[in-house]
């Protein structure tokens, strides 16, 4: 299951109209909600990152005619379904910054197969 982000400058008011005529009590469990869903994709990001870096380098091994790179790759594959199951089950939207940093993960997976 692949998720689709979209970003779109509208968010901020989607978020706040529900807002606009909550208690204190009701705000502030909005905010620590969305407070939580930031943590839970900050997570998500640090284990896809560790991912990649490990992937690249065992592509750069294998590349390189490392025959040890194919058994990693099996360990690789285990480890994808897990961050998949991660994704899946992350909740709330990515942040501006945690979207970017998404991308650069993905950019450097994506120039390291060049």
């Amino acid at each position: 299951m692949k998720k689709t982000f979209i970003l779109c400058a509208f968010a901020a008011a989607i978020f706040a109209a529900p807002l606009a005529n909550a208690t204190a009590t009701e705000t502030q469990s909005a905010i620590e909600s969305v407070a939580a869903a930031s943590n839970d994709w900050d997570k998500v990001l640090d284990s896809y990152e560790k991912y990649v870096d490990k992937y690249v380098a065992t592509y750069k091994k294998a590349m390189a005619g490392d025959m040890t790179a194919l058994a990693e790759y099996a360990k690789l594959a285990a480890e994808a379904e897990k961050l998949q199951k991660k994704l899946e089950k992350a909740e709330g939207e990515m942040t501006t910054a945690q979207a970017a940093r998404y991308a650069k993960i993905t950019q450097k997976l994506l120039n390291a197969l060049k």
